[in-house]
């Protein structure tokens, strides 16, 4: 299978959704993570993050812990 990635970094923009998944695979973290950003102008980039950065405003994340293995 052949995979692409087309990166971006994205300042001065304003998260407005974060969904993923924090999770164990061969007793390594798994982090899957997909985001929406906002900017100023109305404009919105979303896919998959490999990475960020919180630099301006705190940021609350809530994570629910399931009781069994999904």
């Amino acid at each position: 299978m052949n995979r692409w990635i087309n990166t971006k970094a994205l300042n001065g923009f304003e998260m407005v959704s974060i969904t993923g998944s924090l999770a164990w695979k061969n007793r390594q973290s798994s982090i899957h993570i997909h985001g929406v950003a906002s900017g100023g102008r109305f404009q919105a980039y979303s896919g998959r993050m490999l990475e960020f950065e919180v630099t301006t405003r705190p940021m609350k994340i809530t994570v629910i812990a399931h009781q069994c293995r999904l």
